[in-house]
């Protein structure tokens, strides 16, 4: 598949979903790119943990290959998800929502007095 097709195939998928979800299926793919980042600068950790989760997501629910079925899975591994995908995101404890906002927290924003 050219950047062309996987760029349309991409806003497809995104396209199905609700704003809200599109805006967290965003922020997830960010921070997976992010992570790649930081392993090309050197700094392994974060992709690491990326990993690390994304395969325990994979083990934990692999009959029937059924993570393949959350739209978020797609976002952390980067791949674009199937039109298949029937759920957003994981339960807890295997929320990718929470995890990723725990591998990147957003900075807290200074209250002025």
């Amino acid at each position: 598949m050219g950047r062309k097709e996987y760029t349309s195939s991409l806003r497809n998928s995104l396209e199905r979903l609700p704003p809200n979800e599109q805006s967290t299926y965003e922020s997830v793919r960010s921070i997976a790119n992010s992570a790649m980042h930081e392993y090309e600068t050197g700094n392994e950790e974060p992709y690491n943990q990326l990993m690390d989760f994304a395969s325990h997501l994979k083990q934990k629910y692999q009959e029937n290959d059924a993570y393949a079925l959350y739209t978020l899975y797609h976002a952390l591994s980067n791949s674009t998800p199937p039109s298949n995908c029937t759920r957003f995101d994981f339960p807890q404890p295997d929320s990718i929502t929470v995890f990723a906002s725990k591998l990147f927290p957003k900075p807290e924003s200074k209250k002025v007095a």
